[in-house]
Protein backbone atom coordinates (compact mmCIF):
# COMPACT_ATOMS: atom_id res chain seq x y z
CA UNK A 1 0.00 0.00 0.00
CA UNK A 2 1.57 3.43 -0.83
CA UNK A 3 2.39 5.29 2.66
CA UNK A 4 -0.05 8.09 3.95
CA UNK A 5 3.28 10.46 3.86
CA UNK A 6 6.12 11.07 1.45
CA UNK A 7 9.17 12.37 3.00
CA UNK A 8 11.20 14.35 0.42
CA UNK A 9 14.51 15.32 1.22
CA UNK A 10 17.06 17.05 -1.48
CA UNK A 11 20.34 16.72 0.15
CA UNK A 12 23.78 18.81 -1.88
CA UNK A 13 26.69 18.03 0.50
CA UNK A 14 25.03 17.93 4.10
CA UNK A 15 26.64 14.73 5.29
CA UNK A 16 27.22 16.05 8.53
CA UNK A 17 23.58 16.82 9.37
CA UNK A 18 21.74 14.33 7.88
CA UNK A 19 22.28 11.69 10.53
CA UNK A 20 20.43 14.04 13.17
CA UNK A 21 17.78 14.44 10.19
CA UNK A 22 17.66 10.72 9.67
CA UNK A 23 17.71 9.34 13.25
CA UNK A 24 14.76 11.99 14.46
CA UNK A 25 12.69 10.38 11.51
CA UNK A 26 13.74 7.03 13.23
CA UNK A 27 12.15 7.75 16.68
CA UNK A 28 8.61 9.05 15.13
CA UNK A 29 6.39 7.51 16.90
CA UNK A 30 3.50 7.67 13.51
CA UNK A 31 5.26 4.80 11.02
CA UNK A 32 3.26 5.24 7.82
CA UNK A 33 5.97 7.04 5.85
CA UNK A 34 8.08 6.64 3.00
CA UNK A 35 11.53 8.95 2.28
CA UNK A 36 12.24 10.36 -1.18
CA UNK A 37 15.88 10.91 -0.70
CA UNK A 38 17.82 13.37 -4.09
CA UNK A 39 20.88 12.94 -3.59
CA UNK A 40 21.15 16.70 -5.63
CA UNK A 41 24.81 16.01 -7.08
CA UNK A 42 26.10 15.31 -3.38
CA UNK A 43 30.30 15.38 -3.91
CA UNK A 44 30.99 13.79 -0.31
CA UNK A 45 29.28 10.64 1.94
CA UNK A 46 25.14 11.85 2.00
CA UNK A 47 24.63 8.65 -0.26
CA UNK A 48 26.47 6.30 1.75
CA UNK A 49 24.79 7.84 4.85
CA UNK A 50 21.23 7.30 3.46
CA UNK A 51 22.40 3.47 2.06
CA UNK A 52 23.48 2.96 5.84
CA UNK A 53 20.27 4.23 7.21
CA UNK A 54 18.46 2.21 5.10
CA UNK A 55 20.17 -1.08 6.02
CA UNK A 56 19.70 -0.54 9.49
CA UNK A 57 15.97 0.28 9.43
CA UNK A 58 14.92 -1.60 7.30
CA UNK A 59 11.08 -1.09 8.16
CA UNK A 60 11.65 2.13 6.76
CA UNK A 61 10.65 2.91 2.86
CA UNK A 62 13.29 4.79 1.09
CA UNK A 63 13.38 5.81 -2.54
CA UNK A 64 16.27 7.43 -4.58
CA UNK A 65 16.53 10.26 -7.16
CA UNK A 66 20.04 10.58 -7.87
CA UNK A 67 21.63 13.05 -9.61
CA UNK A 68 24.60 13.78 -11.29
CA UNK A 69 24.49 17.19 -10.81
CA UNK A 70 23.57 19.82 -8.53
CA UNK A 71 20.09 21.45 -9.82
CA UNK A 72 19.40 23.47 -7.16
CA UNK A 73 16.62 22.88 -4.49
CA UNK A 74 13.64 23.55 -6.55
CA UNK A 75 14.75 21.48 -8.88
CA UNK A 76 15.32 18.91 -7.08
CA UNK A 77 11.55 19.26 -4.63
CA UNK A 78 10.41 18.54 -8.44
CA UNK A 79 12.17 15.37 -8.84
CA UNK A 80 11.07 14.40 -5.32
CA UNK A 81 7.91 14.74 -6.19
CA UNK A 82 7.86 12.97 -9.04
CA UNK A 83 9.23 9.76 -7.58
CA UNK A 84 6.79 10.13 -4.17
CA UNK A 85 3.87 7.44 -3.43
CA UNK A 86 2.20 8.95 -0.70
CA UNK A 87 -0.73 10.92 -0.32
CA UNK A 88 1.19 13.55 1.58
CA UNK A 89 3.94 14.97 0.84
CA UNK A 90 6.58 16.88 3.54
CA UNK A 91 9.27 18.85 2.23
CA UNK A 92 12.20 18.51 4.95
CA UNK A 93 15.66 19.68 4.99
CA UNK A 94 18.43 17.79 5.23
CA UNK A 95 20.43 19.90 8.32
CA UNK A 96 16.96 20.17 9.82
CA UNK A 97 15.26 17.49 12.49
CA UNK A 98 11.52 16.70 13.51
CA UNK A 99 10.39 16.65 17.23
CA UNK A 100 9.57 12.42 17.98
CA UNK A 101 5.74 13.17 17.32
CA UNK A 102 5.82 15.69 14.51
CA UNK A 103 4.75 13.25 11.84
CA UNK A 104 1.84 11.95 14.26
CA UNK A 105 0.68 15.48 14.89
CA UNK A 106 0.88 16.33 11.26
CA UNK A 107 -1.15 13.15 10.03
CA UNK A 108 -4.01 13.35 12.71
CA UNK A 109 -4.41 17.19 11.35
CA UNK A 110 -4.54 15.85 7.89
CA UNK A 111 -7.10 12.95 8.59
CA UNK A 112 -9.36 15.12 10.47
CA UNK A 113 -9.60 17.64 8.67
CA UNK A 114 -9.50 16.21 5.34
CA UNK A 115 -6.39 19.61 4.52
CA UNK A 116 -5.03 20.35 1.83
CA UNK A 117 -2.00 21.68 3.71
CA UNK A 118 -1.15 21.24 6.90
CA UNK A 119 1.06 23.59 8.98
CA UNK A 120 3.09 23.30 11.80
CA UNK A 121 4.77 25.85 14.69
CA UNK A 122 8.43 25.10 14.20
CA UNK A 123 11.74 25.88 16.64
CA UNK A 124 14.12 28.20 15.05
CA UNK A 125 17.78 26.00 16.67
CA UNK A 126 21.45 26.42 16.68
CA UNK A 127 23.69 23.60 16.13
CA UNK A 128 23.71 22.82 19.65
CA UNK A 129 19.90 22.59 19.75
CA UNK A 130 19.12 25.20 21.67
CA UNK A 131 16.25 27.03 21.22
CA UNK A 132 16.68 30.66 19.55
CA UNK A 133 13.32 31.51 19.07
CA UNK A 134 9.45 29.36 19.00
CA UNK A 135 7.69 30.08 15.97
CA UNK A 136 4.22 29.98 17.12
CA UNK A 137 1.13 30.34 15.08
CA UNK A 138 -1.24 32.97 14.80
CA UNK A 139 -4.35 32.46 17.08
CA UNK A 140 -6.54 32.26 14.68
CA UNK A 141 -4.19 31.95 11.59
CA UNK A 142 -4.53 33.09 7.96
CA UNK A 143 -3.67 30.50 5.37
CA UNK A 144 -2.34 33.05 3.14
CA UNK A 145 0.64 34.28 5.90
CA UNK A 146 2.53 30.62 6.01
CA UNK A 147 5.41 30.53 3.50
CA UNK A 148 7.45 28.45 5.28
CA UNK A 149 7.24 25.00 4.13
CA UNK A 150 8.93 23.10 6.17
CA UNK A 151 7.76 20.61 8.42
CA UNK A 152 4.03 21.19 6.86
CA UNK A 153 2.30 18.55 4.20
CA UNK A 154 0.42 19.13 1.02
CA UNK A 155 -1.93 16.90 -0.24
CA UNK A 156 -0.25 15.05 -2.99
CA UNK A 157 -3.08 14.48 -6.03
CA UNK A 158 -3.84 18.04 -5.60
CA UNK A 159 0.01 19.61 -6.18
CA UNK A 160 0.37 17.60 -9.01
CA UNK A 161 -2.96 18.39 -10.41
CA UNK A 162 -1.87 21.41 -10.11
CA UNK A 163 0.88 21.13 -11.67
CA UNK A 164 3.14 22.86 -9.32
CA UNK A 165 6.54 22.84 -10.43
CA UNK A 166 8.41 25.64 -8.09
CA UNK A 167 11.06 27.90 -10.57
CA UNK A 168 12.75 29.75 -7.75
CA UNK A 169 15.17 29.59 -4.98
CA UNK A 170 11.96 30.93 -2.78
CA UNK A 171 9.99 27.63 -3.04
CA UNK A 172 8.07 28.15 0.01
CA UNK A 173 5.84 31.01 -0.97
CA UNK A 174 5.28 29.74 -4.45
CA UNK A 175 4.19 26.75 -2.69
CA UNK A 176 1.78 28.71 -0.47
CA UNK A 177 0.44 30.74 -3.39
CA UNK A 178 -0.21 27.93 -5.60
CA UNK A 179 -2.68 26.09 -2.58
CA UNK A 180 -3.94 29.37 -1.66
CA UNK A 181 -5.25 30.15 -4.71
CA UNK A 182 -7.26 26.93 -4.96
CA UNK A 183 -8.01 25.87 -1.44
CA UNK A 184 -9.18 26.92 2.17
CA UNK A 185 -8.96 23.22 3.12
CA UNK A 186 -5.50 24.08 5.61
CA UNK A 187 -5.77 23.53 8.66
CA UNK A 188 -3.13 24.10 11.68
CA UNK A 189 -0.89 22.44 14.55
CA UNK A 190 -0.14 24.92 16.92
CA UNK A 191 2.52 22.46 18.97
CA UNK A 192 6.28 23.24 17.58
CA UNK A 193 7.12 19.88 16.29
CA UNK A 194 9.92 20.79 13.67
CA UNK A 195 13.34 21.99 14.62
CA UNK A 196 14.88 24.60 11.89
CA UNK A 197 18.75 24.65 12.24
CA UNK A 198 20.35 28.34 12.00
CA UNK A 199 24.08 28.19 11.00
CA UNK A 200 26.95 29.40 9.45
CA UNK A 201 26.82 27.64 6.19
CA UNK A 202 23.40 29.11 5.26
CA UNK A 203 24.71 32.58 7.01
CA UNK A 204 27.51 32.98 4.65
CA UNK A 205 25.40 32.20 1.55
CA UNK A 206 23.51 34.83 2.90
CA UNK A 207 26.21 38.03 2.45
CA UNK A 208 26.35 37.51 -1.33
CA UNK A 209 22.86 37.06 -2.06
CA UNK A 210 22.48 40.92 -2.35
CA UNK A 211 24.35 40.96 -5.12
CA UNK A 212 22.25 39.39 -7.99
CA UNK A 213 18.85 40.56 -5.86
CA UNK A 214 17.39 42.44 -8.82
CA UNK A 215 18.84 40.60 -11.67
CA UNK A 216 19.01 36.87 -10.86
CA UNK A 217 15.21 35.48 -11.62
CA UNK A 218 16.41 32.33 -8.88
CA UNK A 219 16.04 35.04 -6.40
CA UNK A 220 14.48 38.39 -7.79
CA UNK A 221 11.82 39.77 -6.25
CA UNK A 222 9.80 41.08 -9.04
CA UNK A 223 10.26 36.94 -11.06
CA UNK A 224 8.51 35.83 -7.61
CA UNK A 225 5.69 38.61 -7.84
CA UNK A 226 5.30 37.87 -11.36
CA UNK A 227 4.27 34.42 -10.46
CA UNK A 228 2.18 35.18 -7.26
CA UNK A 229 0.27 38.08 -8.21
CA UNK A 230 -1.56 36.20 -10.81
CA UNK A 231 -2.78 34.37 -8.05
CA UNK A 232 -4.20 36.74 -5.84
CA UNK A 233 -7.59 36.66 -5.28
CA UNK A 234 -10.39 38.82 -6.58
CA UNK A 235 -10.35 42.41 -4.30
CA UNK A 236 -14.12 41.80 -3.80
CA UNK A 237 -13.14 38.76 -2.06
CA UNK A 238 -11.76 39.18 1.54
CA UNK A 239 -9.08 37.55 1.68
CA UNK A 240 -7.17 39.43 -0.54
CA UNK A 241 -5.81 41.82 2.10
CA UNK A 242 -4.16 38.70 3.97
CA UNK A 243 -2.86 37.99 0.65
CA UNK A 244 -1.03 41.14 -0.03
CA UNK A 245 -0.26 41.54 3.09
CA UNK A 246 1.93 37.90 2.31
CA UNK A 247 3.44 39.68 -0.25
CA UNK A 248 4.22 43.16 1.56
CA UNK A 249 5.75 40.82 4.28
CA UNK A 250 8.29 38.76 1.64
CA UNK A 251 9.46 42.15 0.36
CA UNK A 252 9.91 43.25 3.82
CA UNK A 253 11.44 39.98 4.33
CA UNK A 254 14.41 40.79 1.78
CA UNK A 255 14.90 44.01 3.14
CA UNK A 256 15.83 42.29 6.41
CA UNK A 257 17.56 39.50 5.34
CA UNK A 258 19.22 39.93 2.26
CA UNK A 259 20.25 43.60 2.97
CA UNK A 260 21.69 42.85 5.94
CA UNK A 261 25.52 42.05 4.75
CA UNK A 262 24.86 44.41 1.81
CA UNK A 263 27.39 47.69 1.97
CA UNK A 264 25.51 51.32 2.93
CA UNK A 265 25.48 52.48 -0.64
CA UNK A 266 24.03 48.92 -2.27
CA UNK A 267 21.54 48.67 0.74
CA UNK A 268 20.24 52.44 0.01
CA UNK A 269 19.70 51.81 -3.89
CA UNK A 270 18.41 48.06 -3.88
CA UNK A 271 16.15 49.15 -1.68
CA UNK A 272 14.90 51.52 -3.79
CA UNK A 273 14.58 49.20 -6.33
CA UNK A 274 12.43 46.58 -4.43
CA UNK A 275 9.97 49.78 -3.10
CA UNK A 276 9.53 51.36 -7.18
CA UNK A 277 8.41 47.23 -7.82
CA UNK A 278 6.26 46.61 -5.37
CA UNK A 279 4.67 50.39 -5.88
CA UNK A 280 3.75 49.64 -9.46
CA UNK A 281 2.56 45.88 -8.94
CA UNK A 282 0.90 46.29 -6.09
CA UNK A 283 -0.17 49.46 -5.34
CA UNK A 284 -2.65 49.48 -2.50
CA UNK A 285 0.04 47.26 -0.34
CA UNK A 286 0.58 50.37 2.04
CA UNK A 287 -2.93 50.39 2.72
CA UNK A 288 -3.36 46.91 2.69
CA UNK A 289 -0.70 46.44 5.42
CA UNK A 290 -2.42 48.82 7.85
CA UNK A 291 -5.82 47.12 7.88
CA UNK A 292 -3.64 43.67 8.00
CA UNK A 293 -1.54 44.22 11.17
CA UNK A 294 -4.45 45.29 12.98
CA UNK A 295 -4.90 41.42 13.11
CA UNK A 296 -2.54 40.91 15.87
CA UNK A 297 -4.22 36.91 15.84
CA UNK A 298 -3.67 35.73 12.20
CA UNK A 299 -0.14 35.14 11.69
CA UNK A 300 3.78 34.86 13.96
CA UNK A 301 4.77 37.34 16.35
CA UNK A 302 7.90 37.78 14.51
CA UNK A 303 7.71 38.01 11.35
CA UNK A 304 4.48 40.85 12.44
CA UNK A 305 6.60 42.80 14.16
CA UNK A 306 9.37 43.27 12.05
CA UNK A 307 6.63 44.31 9.19
CA UNK A 308 5.10 46.43 11.29
CA UNK A 309 8.71 48.37 12.03
CA UNK A 310 9.60 48.59 8.13
CA UNK A 311 5.51 49.48 7.10
CA UNK A 312 6.03 52.61 9.66
CA UNK A 313 9.48 53.38 8.33
CA UNK A 314 7.92 53.63 5.15
CA UNK A 315 4.76 55.32 5.98
CA UNK A 316 6.95 58.34 8.07
CA UNK A 317 9.30 58.87 5.35
CA UNK A 318 12.18 57.20 7.54
CA UNK A 319 12.93 54.10 5.77
CA UNK A 320 16.68 55.26 4.95
CA UNK A 321 17.31 55.87 9.03
CA UNK A 322 15.48 52.82 9.77
CA UNK A 323 18.07 50.95 7.09
CA UNK A 324 21.06 52.83 8.15
CA UNK A 325 20.22 51.82 11.96
CA UNK A 326 19.83 48.64 11.06
CA UNK A 327 23.14 48.47 9.17
CA UNK A 328 25.19 49.07 12.03
CA UNK A 329 23.22 47.19 14.77
CA UNK A 330 23.16 44.19 12.60
CA UNK A 331 27.23 43.76 12.40
CA UNK A 332 27.24 43.51 16.05
CA UNK A 333 23.76 41.35 16.85
CA UNK A 334 22.38 38.32 14.60
CA UNK A 335 18.33 39.69 13.91
CA UNK A 336 15.76 36.82 13.28
CA UNK A 337 12.84 37.24 11.82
Amino acid sequence: MPPFISIIIVCYNYAKYLPNALNAISRQNYKDFEIVFVDNGCTDNSLEIMKTFEAEHPDIRVRYVLIEKNIGLPNGDNKGVEAATGKYLMFHDADDWMGDNCLELLAKSAMENDSDRVVAAFNDVDETGKILQVQELGEEPVYWLYGLVQGNLFRADLYRELGVKTKTRSPDIEKTFWFSSVSDKVSFVHEPCYNMLIHSDSTSRMKEIYKTLLTDDGISLSYLFSLCIPRLPAKENKEYVMAVYALTRLYYGYIFRFLRYAPLSDTFRIYKELNKMIKRELPDYMKCTAVALKNKKACRKYGRRIAKLLYLSEKTHTMYLALFCYHLISRFVYLRE
